[in-house]
């Protein structure tokens, strides 16, 4: 592997620019600042809706089916899961008290 010599090494680091200057060459010091620290606060922009439960443009017979199989499929879910995990409790338990031999 050939390695660079050293002054020509140290003689391409002393004619290379800032990095300022390469991005803003026209400005000065006081603008540059100006660029990236600012007085003033951004501009607000308006708030959106945070969680939209139905699409704008959908019929009130949509939105009732919908909620209703939401009602139901939800609830169904949420008993399977904690039926689930009353079993789940009690065969531990059982395993644990040594009443069951698994």
């Amino acid at each position: 592997m050939s390695e660079i010599p050293k002054e020509q090494l140290e003689s391409s680091f002393e004619h290379e620019q800032p990095i300022t200057e390469i991005l803003f060459p026209n400005l000065t010091l006081k603008q540059k600042f100006g660029l990236f620290f600012s007085t003033s606060s951004p501009p607000k922009q308006p708030k959106a809706k945070f969680f939209w439960w139905n699409p704008p443009g959908q019929s009130k017979r949509e939105k009732k089916l919908l909620f209703k199989l939401d009602v139901f499929l939800l609830s169904y879910v949420c008993l399977s899961y904690y039926s689930k995990y009353l079993d789940q409790a009690n065969i531990s338990s059982a395993y644990v008290s040594s009443f069951l031999d698994l």
